[in-house]
């Protein structure tokens, strides 16, 4: 190896190339590329941490969401036991008429619509 080097420092010197610019060229790369390493790894750790905070933001979002369709569905369990109860209550007025009476009256309401007939009555759906 240090045949090969005199060879080429003197092949350098003979074409007026000066090895210490070589050599600082070299160092400069070096550092250079070091340099990269440094930035990109900073600008990598800003970008995770950023996206750190953005998940966890996303999540707790996601919790809030999941939180308001839990206490929706306690809720609409409370309306639908509370309207079944008043339905019973109804239909026990409505079982004192008798059954003929009742479907009379729904066939000739145009306010009502037969069960049996499949269509389904609610707000803005009117028959």
């Amino acid at each position: 190896m240090p045949v090969r080097k005199q060879i080429v420092e003197a092949a350098m010197k003979a074409f007026g190339v000066p090895l210490d610019k070589i050599i600082e060229t070299g160092v400069e790369q070096i550092q250079a590329l070091e340099g990269y390493i440094r930035t990109s790894a900073a600008d990598t750790d800003k970008l995770l941490a950023e996206s750190r905070a953005r998940i966890d933001h996303l999540e707790q979002e996601i919790r809030d969401v999941r939180a308001v369709m839990d206490q929706r569905t306690k809720e609409q369990a409370s309306i639908a036991a509370a309207c079944n109860a008043k339905k019973v209550d109804v239909q026990r007025v409505l079982e004192f008429f008798g059954q003929e009476a009742v479907a009379r009256v729904v066939r000739e309401s145009p306010k009502l619509h037969d069960p049996s007939s499949g269509e389904v009555s609610g707000p803005g759906n009117r028959t």
